[in-house]
């Protein structure tokens, strides 16, 4: 019995390692999904970002927006969320427009062409939480996913 409650605690706990794992990396996919869509709405829009604004960041029209924005470039709401915040909220409906939420907030940049460019680490969006350890992660200019904590070993200079 006693032997059987010990195979059973670590069978869990391996379950648990490899979802942790598995919703990281479907976190990072989502991000890597976002960089795509980005970046081809900076081609199609003269380089300038999307101009939603950041006041309506906890409302769903601000998810709403963002999703409108990308979803020509075959991006649906599914794209936004972080699988671990999901199941952490219980699994909501994100799918309901009076529900709908982004996980993933997008740094306001001004309307200036190349602005999202300007800096190469600042982030493009950053995880709405830090659900996978080591701070949230974050989309980088160049398309890299990082966490808070790998962010702080690098340096940047602005790009002319």
């Amino acid at each position: 019995m006693i032997i059987m409650v010990i195979l059973a605690t670590l069978s869990l706990s391996g379950f648990q390692y490899l979802r942790d794992r598995s919703e990281r990396a479907n976190c990072v996919s989502n991000l890597q999904n976002l960089y795509a869509a980005g970046h081809a709405y900076l081609l199609d829009h003269n380089n300038v970002w999307p101009q939603i604004p950041a006041s309506t960041i906890s409302t769903p029209a601000y998810a709403q927006a963002w999703i409108a924005a990308f979803s020509p470039y075959q991006l649906g709401p599914v794209n936004w969320i972080c699988p671990t915040t999901q199941r952490g909220l219980g699994s909501p409906n994100y799918q309901d427009p009076k529900k709908a939420r982004v996980d993933y907030i997008a740094d306001p940049f001004s309307p200036k062409p190349y602005q999202a460019f300007h800096w190469p680490t600042q982030p493009w969006f950053a995880e709405n939480g830090a659900g996978h350890g080591q701070g949230p992660l974050l989309l980088l200019t160049s398309g890299q996913v990082l966490s808070l904590q790998d962010t702080t070993q690098i340096t940047s200079q602005p790009t002319p």
